[in-house]
Order: structure tokens, then sequence, then C-alpha cells
């Protein structure tokens, strides 16, 4: 690990050249960020907040690093305004898993943006967390509906549809899929690590409760989301729910508005050892509903069984035959 980060020292010019445009010290920052250790620390930017910083903000600043920083810049409002000339623009929270998002959908590309078909109809965004993927497609699709209860989120979501000139063809809802519509339940938001907000209430370490709050919000069934749309199908569904995927495919395959669907993107969550058993029945619901399934994201490509591994995460891209 030291090796590699000696290594990274060879992109020295382009990341001062990065922190002199964000950082009051930029000689201090530079090296903090190529040695980022498990400790967290803080830099004061040029606008003079104090922004923590910590081992995970490794990808994205070497990713900036390696792009010469000429891709980012400090809004007056505090947001990092990201914006690669071949790549989706984004505003992100400084000191949030925002940046983590960002490389998932972005740079790692990992719910296969590259490979979708150039003109869509209906999009839904279900678990949009900051909206990246559901603007990535502003410009491809006649409608995107963005499905997200976390109210910091909803806002980000908003200003990024804005950045991307959005706003007619898109739609924000402020709930939370489930399995059932009309519920109002505990829904459990991490002060910095949105990515990780769910409404499971065991998720999270114990070390963290401080960091944890809750809000109550209401539920939307996948059913009742096609329906509100509008559309007799919906071309394109990505979900990333943080275990909720569960509770919305068994009950969308049980009443038959699955098939409604054309494609689905979805993040699979496997908490446990019991849940691997229950990530393969989900999986077998959805071939149920003439769905044939590709795993996806960085290592990950096959279609056979016995891939869920307790504690771990896969994406999945699911083509209705139909």
């Amino acid at each position: 690990m030291k090796l590699r980060r000696l290594i990274e020292l060879r992109h020295w010019r382009r990341r001062y050249r990065l922190c002199r445009a964000c950082f009051t010290d930029p000689g201090y920052a530079s090296w903090r960020l190529a040695f980022l250790t498990k400790d967290p620390f803080t830099l004061r930017t040029i606008h003079g907040q104090e922004l923590p910083f910590e081992w995970a903000d490794h990808p994205f600043w070497d990713w900036l690093a390696a792009r010469a920083g000429r891709d980012i810049a400090l809004t007056r409002e505090g947001d990092w305004l990201v914006r690669p000339a071949d790549g989706i623009a984004a505003l992100l929270r400084p000191g949030t898993s925002d940046a983590d998002m960002f490389r998932e959908v972005v740079v790692e590309d990992q719910y296969a943006l590259a490979g979708l078909p150039d003109t869509l109809n209906v999009v839904l965004d279900v678990g949009a967390n900051i909206g990246l993927f559901g603007c990535a497609l502003l410009a491809k699709a006649r409608r995107v509906i963005f499905v997200e209860p976390d109210a910091g989120n909803v806002a980000q979501i908003r200003k990024n549809i804005t950045l991307h000139g959005g706003g007619d063809n898109t739609e924000v809802l402020a709930l939370a899929a489930a399995g059932r519509s009309g519920e109002t339940v505990d829904f459990y938001s991490h002060q910095r690590k949105s990515c990780c907000n769910t409404m499971l209430p065991d998720c999270f370490d114990p070390d963290e409760a401080g960091q944890i709050h809750i809000q109550r919000v209401e539920t939307i069934s996948l059913r009742d989301l096609i329906d509100h749309s509008g559309a007799e199908r919906i071309d394109l569904l990505k979900c990333d729910v943080e275990g909720a995927e569960y509770a919305i495919i068994a009950a969308a395959a049980a009443d038959g508005c699955l098939r409604r669907v054309d494609c689905l993107l979805m993040e699979v969550h496997v908490r446990n050892v019991e849940g691997v058993a229950a990530a393969e029945a989900m999986l077998d619901q959805i071939r149920a509903c003439g769905f044939s399934i590709q795993r996806t994201g960085p290592g990950e490509r096959g279609s056979g069984r016995g891939a869920a591994r307790a504690g771990w995460g896969f994406n999945i891209i699911c083509r209705h035959e139909g």
C-alpha cells in the first residue's frame, strides 16, 4: 500500500494544481491527500470551510489528480462542482459520501450507463440518492422520476437537475420505495454517509449512533409508482434501496407489475449468511417474471447462480425477454 501511494507522487504537480484551486495551503493539502490515513483530518478551503477527509476519499481524489485537477471547483455555496469534459457533471457535498456515489456512477460506471439505449421513454430512479444516475439520462429520456426519501438528498437532487438544465422532464418524489404504499415508517439517515441510508434499523455500527437521525417518511409500492408515471411500460428502472429491494421485488413479482419493466438495474445487498439464500430466491423471482439476469460491477460478470456472499453486494442488469 505504501509503495502504491509513493507511485501516486507522479501526479504531484497535478495534485498541487488541484489543491491550489481549492485549499488555502495547497502544499499541505497535496501531501495529506496523497497519503490519506485511517485517521480523519480537515483541510481549510479557499472559502474558509473546514472539510473532513478520511481513507474512503482516496479513489475520488486520485481520479481528480490523474486528470490534472481541471474538472473541479468549489462553489461559494459549499459544494464541489465536478464537470469532467467526458462525463457527467455533478454538485457534491464535501465531507459526505457524495464523492463515493460519483465514483460508482460516473468513474466506474457500475450501472453500465454507456450501454443503455440512446432514446428512452420513462426512467425510474428509485433510491436516487443525489440523482447522479437519473441526471445522466436527462438528455436521453422523455421523463425521469427520482424517488428518494431523505430530505437532504432531495435538495441535492434538485440542484443537480438544475445543473443539467432539466426540469420539464423530471419529477422528484420524496417517498421511500417499499412493498406497500401509504405507510409511514422510520428512515435512518447517516449524517455523512447518505449512500447507506435505509429503512432497516440495524444496518449501522453502534459507534455511529451519534451520526444517525430518524426521519418519518411515507412509502410507495412499485405498482403505484408505475401507475403514477402514467406509462404502460417502464423503459428503465434503477433500484438501490439498501436492503428494501427484497420487499419491493416480492410485492412487484406477486402482483405482476414487475413485468411492466423492460430493464431493471439493481444493487443487491447481502447482509449476512442467511441473506445469501434470500438473495438467490429474489433473483429467482425476477427470472420467473421473464427476465434474464447479468451481474455487473467491478470484477463481476456472468449470470450463473451462487455469487451472493454474506456482507457483500453486487449489481445486476435484468432484461425482460417477453
